[in-house]
């Protein structure tokens, strides 16, 4: 059940594509401020500071802090740049308590014109130890947002590798700091950066140490594959994500939901595509033990699990009809009904059926189901399912006389 949990989270979890917000720091904001319209800039800034200052052992109720975050971020009267600050000024006078994290999340590094001064910043605030543990992880996560990525097309200028190289050793220093909540938000982030010379190592040292559960720690691999850019690292790693110690379920999940990421499987060896897909077919979702029962969990893992087998194959040169995919897993499995019942309540439903009437099992199919509903009370919600599958199956029989 727990595992049941942990694939809810990957599947709708949203696998957090923001995960690296923005943010400044107290020590040298000025930096920050556009130098065109300076006095007016420094003239509305201090007018936010003065005007929101509280007592940091009393701090506003949430209404205010909306009402104020609001005030702020539609203001035609300060710029983007003086915005963030204005945000961190706030973030900073009330850093002892959670009011002060609205502001610090807010904040959008695209945003900040100095990132060098930004970056000061935020490490001072890692530094501090009155800093709460939920605000340093949102300053880990804006160190994340302010670090760029490599790309062969247009090298780095001598700034952004000078930057770059700041960022990592300030996040690496973090992971070594003798707090368990703090080095885990530094794992995460420095694991979603790129693939570095240790990576595979700072992952692996979390997971001996418990900072990272076999789930987490097969997320972070699952995600770095495509980010190795020769087929031996990449094989490496995949050979790695097997023996996580994650549930076959959790590694079928997290493959499954990789493969759904825009770039994910063009980033990969074709070696490394073979060996996914070779794994994955091993992984095949379980449904719960109570036949009685199909959860929308279980559906979903089974069709995102027998979805990703089709992408899979077409990214190794295959011409196979996805339809004809689903189609034959359903017929292949007459004795396990809710696999035919997940794949016709799914987006995959219509491509299946349209296999199925080619080949003329669309009878059967329904037989398989209808054999399956008689089983069942008939207050069960699944009848509901079962009722909606057989008017497709008749509809789509109408069509095809």
């Amino acid at each position: 059940m727990k595992n049941k949990k942990l694939i809810a989270i990957s599947f709708f979890a949203i696998f957090s594509l923001s995960i690296f917000i923005a943010a400044i720091s107290s020590s040298g904001s000025e930096h920050l401020i556009s130098s065109q319209n300076e006095s007016t800039s420094s003239a509305n800034h201090d007018y936010y500071s003065k005007h929101w200052q509280k007592d940091k052992h009393q701090p506003p109720p949430p209404s205010s802090i909306e009402n104020k975050l609001a005030e702020l971020m539609t203001s035609r009267f300060l710029s983007n740049n003086d915005k963030m600050l204005a945000l961190w000024s706030n973030y900073v006078s009330l850093r002892s308590t959670i009011a002060g994290l609205p502001f610090l999340d807010t904040i959008e590094v695209r945003f900040i014109k100095d990132k060098h001064a930004a970056l000061q910043m935020f490490e001072g605030e890692l530094k501090r130890t009155d800093t709460l543990s939920d605000a340093k992880r949102s300053l880990l996560q804006l160190l994340g947002s302010l670090y760029t990525a490599t790309n062969q097309s247009t090298p780095l200028n001598e700034s952004s590798i000078q930057l770059n190289s700041q960022i990592l050793a300030i996040i690496k220093d973090t992971i070594n700091s003798g707090n368990t909540t703090t080095e885990k938000s530094a794992v995460l982030v420095y694991s979603r950066l790129g693939y570095f010379g240790d990576s595979e190592e700072v992952i692996g040292n979390a997971r001996a140490s418990g900072i990272l559960s076999p789930h987490e720690y097969a997320k972070e691999i699952t995600y770095l594959i495509p980010l190795a850019k020769s087929s031996e690292d990449q094989n490496r790693l995949i050979g790695k994500l097997m023996g996580s110690g994650a549930s076959p379920d959790i590694i079928s999940a997290e493959i499954s939901s990789a493969i759904q990421m825009p770039g994910y499987l063009s980033s990969l060896q074709h070696s490394a595509v073979n060996a996914l897909s070779k794994n994955l077919k091993l992984f095949e979702p379980t449904f719960g033990t109570n036949e009685n029962e199909l959860g929308m969990i279980d559906a979903i893992q089974y069709t995102n699990w027998l979805s990703s087998r089709t992408e899979l194959a077409h990214a190794l040169g295959s011409n196979i009809n996805p339809g004809d995919v689903y189609a034959k897993e359903i017929l292949n499995s007459p004795n396990a009904p809710r696999k035919a019942l997940s794949v016709m309540i799914s987006q995959l439903s219509e491509s299946a059926i349209n296999s199925l009437a080619q080949q003329g099992k669309l009878e059967t199919v329904k037989q398989i189901i209808d054999t399956y509903g008689a089983r069942l009370k008939p207050d069960n919600p699944i009848q509901q399912m079962i009722s909606e599958v057989n008017l497709k199956i008749s509809s789509k029989l109408q069509n095809t006389k």
